[in-house]
């Protein structure tokens, strides 16, 4: 252990690290100190790789795809610290957890009970990991447009769709206006408002 450490306490739900000074440093409640034994990544992890359809609805990816984002970013997705010296949570276990966020859109409470982590640990693991993503891979598949490119995509629409000037679109968003003067229920949608 590190000599920055003066103490540990511990009582029945907390599990607490105290450096020099008494200043508090990381606590662990009693749930989530089985993580490894009872959280959802370390039962089910192991399986969805072997199993190609299951790891796909689960993580709406297959497993090269995951294995591939990984390998992208696990450097970022290290941590250090007192928590991670005990209780780490490793780059595979991150990027899992926000895939399963992302492919759900399950509250990071929910996720937090499922993975045996803090709420606020699973916020900050997703916000991390999906920063991540996006700072790797951006450079690497998404292309910053040029005059040329917003050129031709503008004229793909024009000749495909009649649709002059347009530089893309975005399928299935209701977007609430007023209703048009003796449209009856043409325009209403199936929540209920004239989009």
């Amino acid at each position: 252990m590190d000599d920055d450490y003066y103490f540990f306490a511990e009582n029945s739900s907390l599990r607490l690290w105290f450096l020099r000074g008494g200043r508090k440093v990381e606590g662990i409640h009693e749930i989530n100190q089985s993580r490894h034994e009872h959280g959802e990544f370390h039962h089910l992890y192991e399986e969805l790789r072997r199993d190609s359809m299951k790891c796909y609805e689960y993580f709406r990816m297959d497993i090269k795809t995951f294995d591939y984002l990984l390998s992208k970013v696990q450097r970022r997705l290290l941590k250090r610290g007192p928590n991670c010296i005990l209780n780490p949570i490793l780059p595979v276990e991150r990027l899992a957890v926000t895939l399963r966020y992302l492919a759900t859109g399950a509250s990071f409470k929910s996720l937090a009970f499922t993975f045996r982590m803090g709420t606020s640990t699973v916020s900050k693991i997703v916000d991390e990991t999906a920063g991540a993503i996006w700072d790797v891979l951006q450079p690497i598949h998404i292309q910053v447009p040029n005059e040329t490119m917003f050129k031709d995509i503008s004229h793909q629409f024009f000749d495909k769709w009649n649709f002059p000037l347009c530089l893309g679109a975005i399928d299935g968003k209701h977007i609430r206006v007023k209703c048009p003067p003796n449209s009856g229920t043409i325009f209403y949608n199936y929540k209920h408002f004239f989009p």
